[in-house]
């Protein structure tokens, strides 16, 4: 009896102390989001690592945020004073299965091999399925994400006009078989 009360003091603890007062440290910085970047799709969490995620969900449906495709979470790696850059789940249950994985060509490096990659100083990693990286610097993880974002939203403007010309072939032989059925 006595584990199962530390257990639920360790999550009640947990709970009161670090899991709520994280959601108004990210409500802020979704809030100061368009400060960080422009396109308000990177968001900086100023004040380290905290549990986000489920607070990100929430509070994107609350103020219903979903169109502006918040893309990257960026926020310090306190135990070793870097940057880390996150790419933003689909949902607050999944860790893979990203709205904007980090680049391909970037996955699986390291240190100097990426930074000569994407072109940005001071790169730390980017993880092999490009759901997390870490930069030196702020600066340098915003690069990252603001590069990334370019990359992924040239490569959906790619599978786009891949898919219209499909639809268009189809289309095209639709009308074929259709004439030659007549």
């Amino acid at each position: 009896m006595e584990l199962v009360g530390g257990e639920f003091e360790a999550s009640v603890s947990y709970l009161a102390n670090v899991w709520w007062p994280a959601r108004e440290i990210v409500e802020k910085a979704i809030d100061e989001a368009t400060q960080t970047d422009s396109s308000g799709r990177i968001v900086h969490i100023s004040s380290g690592g905290v549990p986000w995620k489920e607070h990100f969900f929430q509070l994107e449906e609350e103020k219903g945020l979903s169109s502006r495709n918040m893309t990257y979470m960026i926020y310090e790696d306190t135990t070793s004073n870097t940057y880390r850059i996150q790419a933003i789940p689909t949902n607050s249950f999944s860790s893979f299965d990203n709205r904007m994985p980090l680049p391909k060509a970037w996955r699986g490096l390291r240190d100097e091999e990426l930074s000569n990659i994407c072109g940005i100083e001071g790169c730390i990693f980017v993880h092999m399925t490009g759901f997390i990286g870490g930069n030196k610097t702020l600066e340098g993880a915003l690069a990252m994400a603001r590069k990334a974002i370019q990359i992924g939203d040239a490569e959906l403007i790619l599978k786009a006009d891949e898919l219209d010309t499909k639809r268009m072939k189809l289309s095209a032989e639709e009308d074929l078989t259709a004439e030659n059925g007549n």
